[in-house]
């Protein structure tokens, strides 16, 4: 199935996602394949970049949240947030209803509904840790978001109230 040609020089780095019966696919727009049969399901005209979806369950139903910070139902394509946060380079951090988005220089923290509708978010707090990229994905322990830039810098974040907690080589 043609899943679309990165635009960008670069190339591509997202991987694909099992969301409920389908594989998600996004490298121009997103493509929704049934996971059985690779017939595409759906097809949602959402801008991609290099990290990777995450899925997360609202009310039983999967929802993609994606590192452009759009939330979509995966059993229909409906879009049904944008903008929540940005990653450009790794995927979002979902632990216990939030998501956490990572870019350069810019954290946010948001709380994800309980319910598909309304679809309305809480964002719980922004944060400026070093402006630089982070390419790999982040972690988090024990309330705290880890985090490594490009220059092998680490940044260590409080999950609950996006304080910087320390930053060394």
């Amino acid at each position: 199935v043609p899943v679309g040609k990165p635009r960008s020089g670069y190339g591509h780095a997202a991987s694909p996602v099992l969301a409920g019966d389908n594989v998600i696919m996004h490298v121009t727009s997103m493509k929704a394949l049934d996971r059985l049969t690779g017939e595409v399901t759906w097809e949602a005209n959402l801008p991609c970049h290099w990290g990777t979806a995450v899925v997360v369950e609202i009310e039983d139903t999967p929802v993609i949240i994606t590192p452009k910070g759009d939330a979509v139902n995966a059993t229909d394509g409906t879009v049904l947030a944008r903008k929540l946060g940005n990653c450009n380079y790794c995927q979002p951090l979902i632990e216990d209803g939030v998501v956490y988005f990572l870019t350069d220089g810019l954290w946010r923290g948001v709380r994800l509904p309980e319910t598909i509708e309304p679809f309305e978010v809480e964002q719980l707090w922004e944060s400026q840790p070093q402006k630089e990229r982070y390419y790999g994905s982040p972690v988090i322990h024990e309330g705290i978001i880890y985090a490594v830039t490009r220059f092998q810098l680490l940044s260590a974040v409080d999950a609950a109230a996006g304080e910087v907690l320390y930053e060394q080589q």
